[in-house]
């Protein structure tokens, strides 16, 4: 078909040049520590709206400072 390159032809150099940045950012993700969005208890957000999200509640009792929502209630995480 005109017009159309033509599949059958490899870009050896460009594969390898993708595959050395995706392992590039693979490394960068893995090296990265996660850190959660921090709210007050007054001020979380809605857990309705924000299902399977972690947060730190600053004013959270010890041991349930790190909450999770399942979609209807914040849950402490321990």
């Amino acid at each position: 078909m005109a017009g159309l390159p033509d599949l059958r032809v490899l870009d050896l150099a460009g594969i390898q040049r993708n595959f050395e940045a995706l392992q590039r950012d693979l490394n960068t993700l893995r090296n990265r520590h996660v850190v959660p969005r921090s709210f007050t208890t007054a001020t979380r957000p809605a857990a309705a709206s924000s299902t399977g999200t972690v947060i730190y509640v600053t004013d959270g009792a010890p041991g349930s400072r790190f909450q999770g929502s399942d979609g209807a209630t914040w849950v402490s995480l321990g």
